[in-house]
């Protein structure tokens, strides 16, 4: 759930998945590769899960106050240290070449 991403501790990344995505195939297939040698811990959450539908917007809201006002426009990955998100990679291209760099 995305209400809950910012509660662990150390250094990790959510893909938020938006189903209409046609590369979320891609993107797991990297994924897969990634974490298969467990050095680098990747969550994914799903928009069109009930509890998560209301994270995705019109405008994205990247540094919010809470968790309850973060938003994406569509299929985000989410870097998170420590509690509080370090990075945010939005689009196919940024997301792509953050998961190559991470293989």
């Amino acid at each position: 759930m995305i209400g809950t991403m910012l509660n662990y501790s150390g250094t990790y990344y959510v893909l938020i998945k938006n189903k209409d995505d046609n590369r979320i195939e891609e993107y797991e297939t990297l994924i897969d590769s990634i974490t298969s040698n467990e050095s680098i811990a990747i969550y994914t959450a799903d928009l069109s899960d009930g509890f998560n539908k209301s994270y995705l917007a019109k405008e994205a809201n990247y540094n919010p106050e809470s968790i309850d006002e973060f938003a994406v426009t569509g299929t985000t990955l989410v870097k998170i240290i420590d509690g509080k998100i370090d990075s945010v990679y939005d689009n196919y291209d940024a997301i792509k070449e953050k998961l190559n760099e991470l293989m």
